[in-house]
Formats: C-alpha cells, structure tokens, sequence
C-alpha cells in the first residue's frame, strides 16, 4: 500500500499541478510522511492490522512527490548548477532508501524495537518539513525579489 500511495499521490499531484501550488504540496507532504510514522509509533500490538496497512499507504502519499518536487525547485532555480544539484539530491534519496529498505533488521537486532524507529522516524520527518517551510520562504523572498528587480 506504500507503493500505492505513493503512485495515486504523484497521479494526484500531476492532476492538481495546475490548480494546486507545488509549493503548497511540498509544505503538506512531510507532515503526512510524520503522521504516518507517529502513527505507526503508536499503535498497539493488538491493534487491527488495517491500521498499520492505511499508514503506510498515508506514509505512501507523504513521499509521492517529495523528490519529482525537489529536482523540480533545484533545477529551476539553480539553472547553471542543477545537473550536480539533483545528482546529489538523487544520491541522498538512494542513500535513504538503502537504508530504510535494509537498516531496520540490523537495528532492531541492535535492540530497537520497531515502534521506536518510526518514532524516530517521524521526527525526523517533521525536521524535514520544517526544512520544507524554510526552502518555500526562502524561494518565495527570492522570487519577490526577482519580480522587483525586474520592476527597477
């Protein structure tokens, strides 16, 4: 269900580009990625297995178009940088999902128990969405000051 989400949340996201701010998108995102792992954090061993699956699919839609998003903002605002922008920024995402995808069993048999990794987890996606507003800003100053610039 991760995966679908991830898929419905980039059909989604190319349906409303028009309609829909990417910049909003990129602010929402990392807070649905920090819902679905808190969640996830939480939940009780005799929870109803449905609510582990619905987070995952919400964790799905959270990473759907983090990273189409980033390229896009790195290649449209650093033109004479963004092949080595988003090389890099590629390398960091396969560096995550290698870790992600292979990094749980070695730690939970270094003692961490899963609801603590999510926790984690979720923590460190909230450090991303607030490093989401902070980008946003930033640009949004850039192009204010771009527009009157061009006013001069």
């Amino acid at each position: 269900l991760l995966w679908a989400g991830a898929a419905a949340g980039r059909v989604v996201f190319a349906v409303t580009s028009k309609t829909l701010p990417s910049t909003t998108v990129f602010r929402v995102l990392p807070f649905a990625l920090a819902a679905a792992f808190l969640l996830l954090a939480i939940l009780p061993a005799d929870a109803d297995p449905i609510a582990g699956v619905l987070a995952f699919g919400l964790a799905g839609i959270g990473l759907s178009a983090l990273l189409p998003l980033v390229i896009s903002f790195c290649e449209r605002n650093m033109p004479d940088e963004a092949t080595n922008v988003t090389s890099v920024v590629f390398a960091i995402y396969l560096i995550g999902y290698g870790l992600a995808a292979f990094g749980a069993g070695p730690l939970q048999r270094f003692g961490f128990r899963l609801p603590t990794l999510y926790g984690v987890s979720g923590f460190l996606a909230l450090a991303v969405a607030g490093l989401a507003l902070v980008i946003v800003h930033l640009l949004t100053l850039q192009r204010v000051a771009k527009t009157e610039g061009e006013r001069a």
